[in-house]
């Protein structure tokens, strides 16, 4: 007779049972192993969707602000005076409210007015200098990343478009700041939600 047939019952009985745990443990390590590397795929998925929507969501802003820009130049070169175009920019800047400043340089770069009212003095160098030069040479809006005005040190996305006449002639350039704390809502509404 086999030796296992003549071991006790009892031995027979734990053997088997010892093996079925095994089974069962082997198996649930399988399945949480594969439960987890789900889990792991599904929140990679979402947190990919999450920020391709962010980045969706701010491409529209800079674009938005961009049209605006662009128009707010077009309204500026057609008006009659200094203080109409004053008047422009000051309900422009008080209706968009995610430009911090809105500024009003003549083509070498010196400011003529800036929207809110800051310290800066009409007729200091606007800086950067560096998006006035590109603004200069460019036919549309054209991108800074940094700080427009000192006295804030709200980094932000500087926009600034050249105020052309029909003949090309550079007359002036319009340019605002976009805050990087207003470009950051949706991440300020979401991180939260992401500490937890």
């Amino acid at each position: 007779m086999p030796q296992f047939v003549r071991q006790s019952l009892l031995i027979q009985l734990l053997s088997v049972y010892l093996l079925f745990i095994i089974v069962v443990l082997l198996g649930g390590v399988g399945v949480d192993t594969v439960v987890e590397r789900q889990l792991q795929n599904d929140a990679q998925a979402s947190e990919l969707a999450l920020a391709q929507d962010i980045a969706l969501d701010t491409s529209q802003q800079i674009h938005d602000a961009e049209s605006a820009l662009v128009a707010l130049s077009n309204l500026a070169l057609q008006s009659p005076s200094s203080d109409t175009t004053a008047t422009i920019f000051h309900i422009f800047q008080s209706i968009h409210s995610d430009v911090d400043h809105v500024y009003w340089l003549d083509p070498v770069g010196n400011l003529r007015g800036i929207w809110p009212q800051d310290n800066l003095g009409v007729g200091s160098e606007f800086s950067p200098t560096q998006i006035v030069d590109l603004a200069r040479m460019a036919t549309g809006p054209v991108f800074e990343v940094g700080i427009a005005v000192e006295t804030t040190f709200n980094a932000g996305v500087i926009i600034a478009e050249p105020m052309r006449t029909s003949d090309g002639r550079l007359v002036g350039i319009v340019a605002d700041s976009l805050s990087l704390v207003g470009l950051s809502t949706p991440l300020t509404k979401i991180l939260p939600d992401l500490l937890i």
